[in-house]
Formats: structure tokens, C-alpha cells, sequence
């Protein structure tokens, strides 16, 4: 594992054949910034996920609100 992560690779860990977690090569005096860069890159996926749910919500709301019904649109 440890030739990998210094040609550069990342290994992969997995638990029962499903990946549960990244380990990669951090480059003295750069810890700081790749926590920041992962914390983000999670955040933004978090929020990607949210948005399409939120319209995928929308949608069905949408095509079972009729305004002759009485939904407020």
C-alpha cells in the first residue's frame, strides 16, 4: 500500500466488496489544504444531492397539484 500512495496513487479500502474509505499521499506541509479541499468536495456533493431531491420533490408535487384542486401555485 505504501508504494502506491508514494508513485502517487490512492489505495481504496473496502469493507465487504463496498468502499468505505480514500487513503492518499498528502504532501508535507499541505495537510491543511486537502482536509479543506475533501471537506468541500463532500459539502458540495451533500448539496448536489439535496437540490435534486428537492426537484425531484417539486416534480411529483407539481404533477399532482392541479390549480382547479385548490393548490396554490
Amino acid at each position: 500500500m505504501r508504494a502506491d500512495l508514494t508513485s502517487g496513487d490512492e489505495v481504496i479500502l473496502t469493507n465487504n466488496n463496498k468502499p468505505s474509505a480514500l487513503v492518499i499521499d498528502i504532501p508535507e506541509g499541505s495537510f491543511d489544504e486537502i482536509v479543506q479541499s475533501v471537506r468541500q468536495a463532500k459539502a458540495m456533493i451533500a448539496l448536489n444531492n439535496m437540490r435534486a431531491k428537492a426537484a425531484e420533490t417539486e416534480e411529483r408535487y407539481l404533477s399532482y397539484c392541479q390549480p382547479d384542486y385548490g393548490c396554490d401555485l
